[in-house]
């Protein structure tokens, strides 16, 4: 003697539409953190960049310096040579040029370590010689402010 014992569910209270609404929302919201940390990487390689601008101009600043602190110390030789003013001038122009090929390194180290961490961020190697553009900005809608994070929050919220 055999049996055979079927079991059909044939109503289940919704029981089952509930579990894959709430698979559904999980899934939404994971994706959703996943945006979030991107938005997140990309702001970070956004202000390495930006500071790596920034250095770099400030190098050109200081090159520019050092060209106009040499041509001072040109004019001062001369007069230095006619007996018109002290050598002691000539020593402070080059204090101010160590003092600039000082912070020149200085600067030169951060942004080396900057694109190493734009490197590691983005995958990307990228060469120390590397010359940064200034980016152009173009302008967006009020809708294009919309972050992430938003979308998360009224994931969480259903």
């Amino acid at each position: 003697a055999a049996t055979i014992d079927i079991t059909q569910l044939i109503y289940d209270g919704g029981a089952l539409k509930a579990a894959k609404n709430i698979t559904e929302l999980s899934s939404q919201v994971e994706l959703q953190k996943i945006e979030v940390d991107i938005y997140k990487v990309k702001e970070q390689i956004n202000h390495l960049y930006l500071t790596t601008l920034l250095i770099q101009e400030n190098e050109k600043i200081l090159e520019l310096t050092k060209e106009t602190v040499r041509a001072q110390k040109t004019a001062l030789e001369s007069a230095v040579n006619n007996g018109v003013i002290n050598v002691s001038e000539l020593d402070n122009l080059d204090a101010e040029l160590l003092k600039l090929d000082q912070q020149i390194i200085e600067l030169s180290s951060q942004k080396k370590q900057l694109i190493n961490a734009i490197s590691e961020l983005t995958g990307i190697k990228i060469l120390d010689a590397h010359n940064f553009e200034i980016p152009t900005i173009e302008t967006q809608s009020v809708n294009s402010f919309y972050r992430p994070e938003h979308l998360l929050f009224e994931n969480l919220q259903n």
